[in-house]
């Protein structure tokens, strides 16, 4: 899985706990219900501005965001 599927999946995962929908993330976040989306399915990717927009509204940093999902990557290309 790439740094940028892990990270939409973090994202999604979180987006879930907190019962928010893709239209409540991106409206928290000022972004859109389809950029949300494109994020998470790891179509595409946000700039660090955005990044932090999307990390705020799901009330984390940015940084633990990374780092959770670097440390996925680095625990799956152990396991390979």
């Amino acid at each position: 899985m790439t740094l940028s599927l892990t990270l939409g999946a973090l994202v999604r995962a979180r987006r879930i706990e907190l019962g928010y929908s893709q239209d409540d993330l991106a409206l928290r976040a000022g972004l859109t219900r389809s950029f949300i989306w494109r994020f998470e399915s790891g179509r595409t990717q946000p700039t660090i501005e955005t990044f932090s927009k999307i990390a705020s509204a799901l009330n984390l940093r940015a940084s633990k965001l990374l780092l959770q999902a670097e440390t996925i990557q680095e625990n799956q290309y152990k396991s390979t």
